[in-house]
């Protein structure tokens, strides 16, 4: 499924429901599994949260995952699957009676919002996972991802979601790692006003099929890829028209001038000229190797002719536009020449 990345330092990882038998081992795993957060719910009180933990997992295991090791537990998951309601946790009447009522009171606030999350129809959510501090080196997240995501598809959910607090960047690293977004940042009011340092969490989530996650993911990558496809096409149509300026440019100021200075037939040449280059722009864009070739041997002539006028001229105005004019029509073909492919030439485009 592309999560598991298997692990040689784990001799033999098993990973099976927890029942109550494991409350005990489960909680010390909580509390050493060097969380944070942990810390904050239960404001320092590691032994208040052990009893707290121990008691929770005595009385609710549905959706409990642990991950053994020669038969010692070093990881926890929480799966909600989808159409399961197994958000069950102890009252704050029992949160007060182990940790008193200020803590209790805190503790019910800053759990509540994880156990009351209420996934979508197709999406499947890990309320939390955990790892012992002496095995975080070790693939145990990387394990019960893949065994969340099995059992996630074997129901027909679409994708995972996991909460991760914005100032974890470990837990980030590590979820991103194996395939995880991090699509857009939640806060909790209730949690900045306990004074909690985990108030604000990325909601990341693990696409499990091909598909859009949401309606609207859907309707934002057809809009995505229309303004891709717009993108392109105005480069497109930006760089055709700079080159056709470019190719251009001579015969119209050339054609001009002569018109000012009263020849006509030879501005009538000029106008020819344009659109001969205006004919061979079109086919040269167009892929045709016959509108290069064209334009090539047209604006070799045309670059001969300009410089054959700008050293035979006794007018010094005359040479001051005909030789860089012929200067610019032969460094226009050598840029053809190098650049035989139909894409756009970066130089002629950025001129």
């Amino acid at each position: 499924m592309g999560l598991l990345q298997q692990s040689r330092l784990l001799s033999c990882p098993v990973v099976r429901p927890a029942t109550q038998a494991d409350a005990s081992e489960l909680a010390e795993l909580v509390v050493n599994s060097n969380s944070k957060f942990i810390e904050s719910v239960f404001d320092g009180d590691i032994l208040g949260g052990y009893h707290v933990l121990e008691k929770q997992f005595r009385q609710y295991n549905e959706g409990l995952y642990v991950l053994t090791e020669a038969e010692t537990i070093i990881g926890v998951m929480k799966l909600h699957l989808p159409d399961q309601l197994i958000g069950n946790t102890l009252s704050f009447i029992q949160l007060i009676k182990i940790l008193g009522f200020k803590k209790g009171i805190r503790a019910g606030i800053l759990l509540s919002h994880w156990d009351e999350y209420k996934p979508k129809p197709e999406e499947a959510y890990i309320e939390y996972l955990y790892v012992h501090q002496d095995w975080e080196h070790f693939n145990v997240v990387d394990i019960l991802l893949d065994r969340a995501n099995q059992k996630a598809a074997y129901v027909g959910a679409k994708y995972l979601t996991h909460f991760i607090p914005v100032n974890n960047y470990k837990a980030q690293g590590r979820f991103k790692d194996n395939g995880f977004v991090l699509r857009r940042k939640i806060h909790s009011v209730l949690a900045k006003f306990m004074g909690s340092n985990y108030s604000a969490w990325y909601k990341a989530t693990y696409s499990i099929t091909e598909e859009p996650i949401t309606v609207k993911e859907y309707v934002v990558e057809k809009i995505d890829t229309m303004r891709d496809v717009w993108n392109q096409r105005r480069r497109e149509i930006f760089a055709a028209a700079r080159l056709t300026v470019a190719l251009t440019i001579i015969p119209l100021l050339a054609g001009s001038l002569a018109y000012i200075r009263g020849f006509p037939i030879a501005a009538g040449g000029w106008a020819l000229i344009a659109t001969a280059h205006l004919l061979g722009v079109k086919l040269y864009l167009s892929g045709s190797m016959l509108g290069r070739y064209g334009l090539i041997v047209a604006m070799v002539s045309e670059g001969i002719n300009l410089f054959a006028r700008s050293i035979n001229t006794g007018s010094w105005f005359d040479r001051s536009w005909l030789l860089p004019l012929s200067l610019l029509t032969f460094w226009i073909v050598s840029v053809l020449l190098r650049n035989p492919s139909a894409k756009f030439s970066s130089q002629i485009t950025a001129a």
